[in-house]
Protein backbone atom coordinates (compact mmCIF):
# COMPACT_ATOMS: atom_id res chain seq x y z
CA UNK A 1 0.00 0.00 0.00
CA UNK A 2 1.34 3.18 -1.04
CA UNK A 3 1.30 5.75 2.02
CA UNK A 4 1.56 9.35 -0.21
CA UNK A 5 -1.80 9.91 -2.84
CA UNK A 6 -2.05 12.97 -4.77
CA UNK A 7 -4.97 15.37 -4.49
CA UNK A 8 -6.83 14.93 -7.54
CA UNK A 9 -7.79 18.64 -7.67
CA UNK A 10 -4.57 20.11 -7.41
CA UNK A 11 -1.84 17.53 -7.36
CA UNK A 12 -0.89 18.01 -4.13
CA UNK A 13 0.64 14.85 -2.22
CA UNK A 14 -0.45 13.90 0.83
CA UNK A 15 0.33 11.29 3.77
CA UNK A 16 -2.30 9.17 4.97
CA UNK A 17 -1.30 7.26 7.95
CA UNK A 18 -2.41 3.05 7.40
CA UNK A 19 -5.02 3.35 10.43
CA UNK A 20 -7.26 5.77 8.36
CA UNK A 21 -5.66 4.26 5.03
CA UNK A 22 -7.69 1.43 5.77
CA UNK A 23 -10.44 2.68 7.01
CA UNK A 24 -10.81 4.74 3.25
CA UNK A 25 -10.30 1.80 1.39
CA UNK A 26 -13.18 -0.17 2.77
CA UNK A 27 -15.59 2.70 2.10
CA UNK A 28 -13.96 3.09 -1.48
CA UNK A 29 -13.52 -0.83 -2.26
CA UNK A 30 -10.31 -0.81 -3.10
CA UNK A 31 -7.44 1.57 -2.96
CA UNK A 32 -7.32 2.49 -6.74
CA UNK A 33 -11.10 3.86 -6.03
CA UNK A 34 -9.61 5.88 -3.23
CA UNK A 35 -6.88 7.33 -5.07
CA UNK A 36 -9.18 8.21 -7.81
CA UNK A 37 -11.52 9.92 -4.68
CA UNK A 38 -8.96 11.17 -2.93
CA UNK A 39 -9.26 15.10 -2.73
CA UNK A 40 -7.14 16.80 0.30
CA UNK A 41 -9.65 18.45 3.28
CA UNK A 42 -8.83 22.04 3.06
CA UNK A 43 -9.86 21.84 -0.62
CA UNK A 44 -12.94 19.46 -0.12
CA UNK A 45 -13.76 22.69 2.37
CA UNK A 46 -13.34 24.96 -0.51
CA UNK A 47 -15.92 23.07 -2.80
CA UNK A 48 -18.48 22.77 0.63
CA UNK A 49 -18.08 26.62 0.35
CA UNK A 50 -19.02 27.50 -3.23
CA UNK A 51 -15.96 27.27 -5.35
CA UNK A 52 -15.43 25.37 -8.20
CA UNK A 53 -12.86 23.36 -9.35
CA UNK A 54 -11.68 25.87 -11.86
CA UNK A 55 -11.67 28.40 -9.47
CA UNK A 56 -9.54 26.41 -7.15
CA UNK A 57 -7.17 25.69 -9.77
CA UNK A 58 -6.24 29.23 -11.07
CA UNK A 59 -6.09 30.83 -7.55
CA UNK A 60 -3.09 28.02 -7.13
CA UNK A 61 -1.93 28.18 -10.87
CA UNK A 62 -2.18 25.38 -11.66
CA UNK A 63 -3.54 24.43 -15.33
CA UNK A 64 -1.67 21.20 -16.85
CA UNK A 65 -4.67 19.02 -14.31
CA UNK A 66 -6.95 16.87 -16.02
CA UNK A 67 -10.40 17.12 -15.72
CA UNK A 68 -12.80 15.65 -12.69
CA UNK A 69 -15.34 13.26 -13.66
CA UNK A 70 -18.69 15.06 -11.67
CA UNK A 71 -19.46 11.67 -10.36
CA UNK A 72 -16.91 12.00 -7.95
CA UNK A 73 -17.23 15.27 -6.19
CA UNK A 74 -21.05 13.66 -6.01
CA UNK A 75 -19.77 10.47 -4.38
CA UNK A 76 -17.83 13.27 -2.03
CA UNK A 77 -20.90 14.86 -1.40
CA UNK A 78 -19.02 17.86 -2.76
CA UNK A 79 -20.89 18.91 -5.96
CA UNK A 80 -22.15 22.36 -5.91
CA UNK A 81 -26.18 22.10 -5.43
CA UNK A 82 -28.76 23.91 -7.12
CA UNK A 83 -30.28 26.85 -4.64
CA UNK A 84 -33.72 25.97 -3.71
CA UNK A 85 -37.00 27.35 -4.26
CA UNK A 86 -36.72 29.20 -0.98
CA UNK A 87 -32.98 30.77 -1.24
CA UNK A 88 -33.93 31.86 -5.47
CA UNK A 89 -37.69 33.43 -4.22
CA UNK A 90 -35.63 35.29 -0.90
CA UNK A 91 -33.44 36.59 -4.02
CA UNK A 92 -36.07 37.80 -5.81
CA UNK A 93 -37.18 39.40 -2.74
CA UNK A 94 -34.13 41.00 -2.25
CA UNK A 95 -33.48 42.39 -5.51
CA UNK A 96 -37.24 43.79 -5.65
CA UNK A 97 -36.42 45.20 -2.23
CA UNK A 98 -33.51 46.88 -3.75
CA UNK A 99 -35.27 47.96 -6.52
CA UNK A 100 -37.86 49.77 -4.42
CA UNK A 101 -35.20 51.72 -2.55
CA UNK A 102 -33.57 52.84 -5.80
CA UNK A 103 -33.60 56.59 -7.11
CA UNK A 104 -34.60 54.97 -10.33
CA UNK A 105 -37.88 53.51 -8.74
CA UNK A 106 -38.53 56.70 -6.73
CA UNK A 107 -38.37 59.20 -9.53
CA UNK A 108 -41.15 56.84 -11.48
CA UNK A 109 -43.17 57.14 -9.16
CA UNK A 110 -42.97 60.54 -8.48
CA UNK A 111 -43.63 61.34 -12.38
CA UNK A 112 -46.72 59.07 -11.83
CA UNK A 113 -47.85 61.11 -8.67
CA UNK A 114 -47.60 64.50 -10.81
CA UNK A 115 -49.18 62.87 -13.90
CA UNK A 116 -52.72 61.92 -11.58
CA UNK A 117 -52.07 65.21 -10.09
CA UNK A 118 -52.66 66.90 -13.17
CA UNK A 119 -55.47 64.65 -14.70
CA UNK A 120 -58.95 65.49 -15.41
CA UNK A 121 -62.14 63.98 -13.51
CA UNK A 122 -62.56 62.10 -16.69
CA UNK A 123 -59.29 61.01 -17.09
CA UNK A 124 -59.35 60.19 -13.62
CA UNK A 125 -62.44 57.89 -13.51
CA UNK A 126 -61.18 56.50 -16.84
CA UNK A 127 -57.96 55.39 -15.17
CA UNK A 128 -59.61 53.87 -12.37
CA UNK A 129 -62.24 51.55 -14.09
CA UNK A 130 -60.47 51.00 -17.31
CA UNK A 131 -57.20 50.51 -15.57
CA UNK A 132 -53.62 52.02 -17.14
CA UNK A 133 -54.15 52.77 -21.37
CA UNK A 134 -57.52 51.14 -20.49
CA UNK A 135 -55.87 47.33 -20.00
CA UNK A 136 -58.77 46.25 -18.10
CA UNK A 137 -61.51 47.14 -20.60
CA UNK A 138 -61.51 44.14 -22.52
CA UNK A 139 -61.79 42.15 -19.13
CA UNK A 140 -64.81 44.37 -18.33
CA UNK A 141 -62.87 47.02 -16.41
CA UNK A 142 -63.17 47.83 -12.61
CA UNK A 143 -65.65 49.00 -10.46
CA UNK A 144 -64.26 52.14 -8.74
CA UNK A 145 -67.38 52.36 -6.49
CA UNK A 146 -68.61 48.72 -5.31
CA UNK A 147 -69.46 50.31 -1.88
CA UNK A 148 -72.69 52.37 -4.06
CA UNK A 149 -73.11 48.97 -6.38
CA UNK A 150 -73.12 46.19 -4.14
CA UNK A 151 -74.79 47.83 -0.88
CA UNK A 152 -77.78 49.58 -1.38
CA UNK A 153 -78.47 50.00 -4.87
CA UNK A 154 -79.72 46.50 -5.88
CA UNK A 155 -76.50 46.28 -8.67
CA UNK A 156 -77.25 49.25 -9.84
CA UNK A 157 -74.93 52.54 -10.17
CA UNK A 158 -77.58 55.20 -8.71
CA UNK A 159 -75.75 57.75 -6.91
CA UNK A 160 -72.33 57.27 -8.42
CA UNK A 161 -70.13 60.21 -9.32
CA UNK A 162 -68.20 58.11 -11.61
CA UNK A 163 -71.31 56.79 -13.37
CA UNK A 164 -70.92 59.12 -16.60
CA UNK A 165 -67.22 58.15 -17.63
CA UNK A 166 -67.08 54.77 -16.31
CA UNK A 167 -66.02 51.95 -18.45
CA UNK A 168 -66.90 49.00 -16.36
CA UNK A 169 -68.89 46.72 -18.09
CA UNK A 170 -71.85 46.14 -15.24
CA UNK A 171 -72.26 50.16 -15.27
CA UNK A 172 -76.12 50.43 -15.48
CA UNK A 173 -79.13 52.46 -13.63
CA UNK A 174 -81.62 51.01 -11.78
CA UNK A 175 -84.10 51.61 -14.45
CA UNK A 176 -81.64 49.74 -17.32
CA UNK A 177 -82.13 46.15 -18.10
CA UNK A 178 -79.32 44.01 -16.63
CA UNK A 179 -77.20 42.87 -19.38
CA UNK A 180 -76.36 39.28 -20.51
CA UNK A 181 -73.44 37.18 -18.13
CA UNK A 182 -70.32 37.80 -20.55
CA UNK A 183 -68.69 34.63 -22.12
CA UNK A 184 -65.22 34.19 -21.68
Amino acid sequence: MKKTYACIVTGEEKYIAPSILKKKIEKFGTEAEFEKHFILPTIATLLRKGQTIDEIRSAKGITDMPSIDPHVLTRLNLMRKKKGIRAQEAEERQARDQYLRSAEYKEKMADVAAKRENMSDRQYIEFATGGPNNCQVEYGGTCARPDIFLSWNNKSCDGCNYYEHCLCYTKRLSTDKKKPKRRR
